[in-house]
């Protein structure tokens, strides 16, 4: 019986937090959960502005989850997703054992969906779909103002990261792998589409290998590309 059903966007990083998370928590593709995907634009059943998706999430974005086993409930943002996961199966370890590892947990979690993802996003989008959009050259100030934060982001990360080397940990918020990697690992895994470099952050290159070494991530790659 399927247990959930997710609304994508092929390749989509924040998507990919949700499959990278299922599949951490022992969920398989196909077997416990089904993944949807969905095109940019208002066709009415496939488009993300649709009026069929627009019932599921009113936002007319993805990611979306529906959990079968709780009474067919609908959750959005990939944040929101992250943390009802990490709360109804993945008991403590994955967003802390107490308010002081929540607290650590949810403010790298907090950070990454709100001063990263979009920056990133819209250094692909000036790259990759402006042009296409209006006839014009991507504006270059623009392109560079957003590469200049990624960059600081990646500092800020590349700090945290030697922080917690020296504790002994290989991990951003923990001594262990939690939801906050998890939505960290979806962006930086696909700097190279927004033609970044980890040129300076010889940590975050580091803990981003590590990332995708990791049974589940290879997992949840290989159930989003099945489906683009």
């Amino acid at each position: 019986m399927i247990k959930f059903e997710i609304w994508s966007y092929p390749g989509g990083p924040n998507p990919f937090k949700v499959l990278n998370f299922l599949e951490e928590l022992g969920f398989t593709h196909r077997a416990d959960y089904i993944i949807h995907n969905l095109e940019f634009g208002d066709h009415p059943q496939r488009g993300v502005k649709g009026e069929f998706f627009l019932r599921i999430n009113p936002n007319g974005r993805v990611p979306a989850l529906v959990d079968h086993r709780n009474n067919h409930l609908v959750v959005w943002e990939s944040g929101a997703i992250l943390q009802y996961l990490a709360r109804r199966y993945g008991q403590e370890q994955y967003m802390g054992k107490d308010l002081n590892e929540q607290a650590a947990v949810t403010q790298w979690l907090d950070f990454q969906i709100s001063g990263h993802g979009p920056i990133q996003g819209q250094v692909n989008y000036f790259k990759h779909f402006w042009k296409s959009v209006t006839g014009e050259d991507p504006p270059p100030l623009v392109i560079k103002r957003y590469e200049n934060e990624c960059y600081r982001v990646f500092s800020v990360l590349e700090g945290q990261l030697i922080r917690q080397k020296a504790a002994g940990s290989d991990f951003i918020a923990l001594d262990r792998y939690t939801v906050a990697d998890i939505s960290f690992h979806g962006w930086l895994r696909l700097t190279n589409v927004a033609q970044l470099s980890f040129e300076q952050f010889p940590l975050v290159q580091a803990w981003v290998e590590r990332m995708e070494k990791r049974p589940s991530t290879q997992r949840a790659a290989l159930a989003q590309a099945s489906q683009v």
